[in-house]
């Protein structure tokens, strides 16, 4: 995955450096909430990416888990008759990565709605008596606003919608099939 974020990186750097004039490059840090499943949990997440005149982008972003949350996992029990053991895990987001297609709509001169498509990875540690944490992935869908104040300094409001798939029952417990992100950020246009 970090092979194709590195290559990103450097088409978009290609594409600013052939079409200086059609290509802004921006940032972001903010704060974001996750719910999802039985885990609700705060993370900062950083994002780089061009915008390609009006209406197109790309975009990437990392994120970092904030604290941890504790969850019940209960192991599945397929026979007749069993007893059911009950652990009480403690998860914490570890890394997430993301890439994204997004569409801009101008609404002012200074504000923009938008909408992004992707495809996201992240890790969760889990602290308890088993499990050595969860990797789910899966498509992300959002939309958001963004208000610059100056023409170069503004706020970024987004939703992000992901449909996960994680790679054991852990993950699956945890999260769910769906998690859902609201997050708030300063960003930076160059």
């Amino acid at each position: 995955m970090k092979l194709v974020y590195a290559a990103a990186l450097c088409a978009v750097l290609g594409a600013r450096a052939a079409y200086a004039e059609d290509v802004n490059l921006y940032a972001n840090l903010g704060y974001g909430s996750l719910h999802g499943g039985q885990i609700t949990t705060g993370e900062i997440t950083g994002r780089i990416g061009a915008r390609f005149g009006d209406y197109l982008g790309v975009e990437g972003e990392v994120s970092t888990g904030l604290g941890d949350h504790r969850y019940i996992y209960e192991p599945p029990c397929h026979a007749p008759v069993c007893t059911i053991a009950i652990f009480l895990l403690k998860a914490k987001l570890d890394n997430a990565e993301a890439a994204y297609a997004v569409g801009f709509l101008p609404i002012l001169p200074n504000a923009d709605l938008f909408a992004r498509i992707g495809y996201g990875t992240s890790h969760y540690g889990t602290d308890g008596v088993i499990g050595r944490g969860f990797d789910p992935q899966g498509m992300n869908i959002g939309a958001g606003a963004q208000y610059f104040i100056d023409g170069a300094n503004g706020l970024r409001f987004d939703y992000t919608h992901s449909d996960l798939h994680s790679n054991n029952a852990f993950g699956r417990e945890a999260l769910g099939r769906s998690a859902d992100t609201w997050s708030i950020a300063y960003t930076r246009e160059f």
